[in-house]
């Protein structure tokens, strides 16, 4: 209980002085729901991997893969609720009256951070607290005798949290990918093909073969035949 104590004292302290030096119609901001997730993504290609492989019927095949890495960049954006306060202008009498009252606190209270005070999810715009230092003075507004109403609609965008930042690496089927090959020993046949979309391609027979040559796209190695 004691964050939601805390949180709603700062609401109260801030309207308390928002109200008190009101220049017109004020606003205070507080934080609502989530509203969206926003996911900025990036990606860079890394090196091909070729590795010897055997399908379910037995034949020889090679599997090659591209890995990258993928930088994920998560960030939440909250609802803005939106709570204006106006004022009454029947009141400027009386605040005339206690203008001189007022007036000298306003430099402490600047001073001192809490003109007026703002939490994680209270915010305060500049207009409102430019207001401050003339509402008591300035004749076409009042701060007292206002009252308070509530948009919890608003398309604002003041609250976001803290981006969070994922990376991580991944592998993936090198498909459609034009690769060189030859047997070492045994035939030695050799040949070029595309790979297929799960990024293989189909050797045939490797009988005598050890190993096998692989040319594509900056690889060059040579896999063991198993």
């Amino acid at each position: 209980m004691r964050p939601l104590v805390r949180s709603s004292f700062r609401l109260a302290a801030a309207f308390f002085l928002a109200s008190f030096s009101a220049c017109g119609t004020m606003s205070i901001y507080e934080k609502g729901l989530t509203r969206r997730i926003e996911v900025q993504k990036s990606g860079q290609a890394g090196p091909l991997a070729a590795e010897f492989a055997r399908d379910g019927g037995g034949n020889a095949l090679v599997r090659i893969t591209r890995t990258g890495k993928v930088n994920l960049t998560r960030t939440v954006h909250f609802g803005t609720i939106v709570m204006t306060s106006s004022s009454n202008p029947g009141m400027e009498p009386l605040e005339f009256a206690t203008a001189p009252l007022y007036l000298p606190i306003i430099a402490p209270m600047v001073l001192a951070g809490i003109a007026p005070p703002e939490s994680e999810n209270v915010k305060v715009p500049a207009s409102t607290r430019m207001a401050l230092a003339g509402a008591p003075i300035n004749p076409a507004v009042s701060y007292m005798g206002g009252y308070i109403s509530r948009d919890a609609t608003s398309d604002k965008d003041v609250f976001q949290g803290k981006p969070h930042q994922m990376e991580f690496s991944m592998r993936l089927p090198a498909g459609g990918l034009k690769v060189a090959y030859q047997l070492v020993g045994g035939s030695g046949t050799r040949g070029e093909t595309l790979t297929d979309p799960h990024g293989e391609i189909v050797l045939g027979d490797v009988s005598g073969a050890t190993a096998v040559r692989i040319k594509a796209d900056g690889l060059d190695t040579q896999v063991s035949i198993r």
